[in-house]
């Protein structure tokens, strides 16, 4: 008897777990009814209605809060899926404003610049902080969006060694400046520059930089080619991507 007493509130205890066990069971949702709310509650790639800020660094561009790595093909086409969803159609669309860091890469600024292009930018606004001397912000033509550029067209770089040179569109001599004590001797291109940009009857100019070189190397020879420009008759500053070959005729692989 005194078995008997102990072995029912035991078994009360055995019933009552597992009780609790089936409605633990009941009550947990299944991973098909989980992975099901999950996807409900993700959001939609946004449509922006205004122009998000837009910014380039070391490690890519960064669209209203949205990164792609630009370096891999991946990256270009999410940049490519992101520039889809911005208001760049239309008579009254706002031109991009896009602020590139010192230390960014000028192929990203480039790649950006060719997408906005695509997705109907008709011009780009380019900020930088170059050197103090020079323009903070240039406005840039979208390469898919040139149209018969002169031949004698200016073009400008800066080439690893950090000298430059200045030639035209079509190739031809081109006139180089040694390296400075702190950099681009920009004091002698600038002069260069001036003589080149009004002695050639044409709205565009081109400029660019060595692929080893941060981006502020290169934004200083389209800001210098602004700042030489003092009768306003370019309109069309164009970046090209990839660094040209002074001297030879440009491809501006269109």
């Amino acid at each position: 008897m005194q078995i008997h007493r102990l072995g029912m509130p035991l078994l009360l205890v055995l019933t009552a777990l597992g009780c609790d066990d089936t409605k633990s069971a009941a009550t947990t949702p299944t991973a098909s009814a989980t992975a099901t709310a999950t996807a409900a509650v993700e959001k939609k790639p946004r449509i922006w209605r205004k122009m998000p800020f837009m910014t380039i660094d070391i490690d890519g561009v960064n669209i209203g809060g949205e990164r792609a790595d630009l370096s891999r093909a991946p990256g270009r086409t999410k940049l490519a899926g992101i520039v889809k969803r911005l208001p760049l159609q239309g008579e009254n669309a706002d031109a991009p404003v896009v602020t590139a860091l010192k230390k960014a890469r000028t192929r990203d600024v480039a790649l950006l610049v060719d997408a906005l292009g695509d997705g109907g930018a008709a011009d780009v606004v380019l900020k930088t902080d170059g050197r103090g001397d020079l323009p903070k912000q240039v406005t840039l033509l979208p390469r898919g969006r040139l149209s018969n550029p002169a031949a004698c067209s200016v073009v400008v770089t800066t080439r690893a060694d950090l000298s430059t040179a200045v030639w035209s569109l079509k190739g031809g001599t081109a006139r180089t400046h040694r390296k400075g004590l702190a950099g681009p001797d920009l004091s002698n291109t600038e002069t260069t520059l001036a003589a080149r940009v009004k002695r050639c009857d044409s709205k565009t100019a081109f400029f660019s930089g060595a692929s080893k070189l941060t981006w502020q190397m290169t934004y200083n020879m389209g800001a210098l080619i602004v700042k030489v420009d003092t009768d306003k008759k370019i309109d069309k500053l164009v970046l090209l991507g990839e660094e040209p070959v002074a001297g030879r005729p440009v491809k501006l692989g269109l």
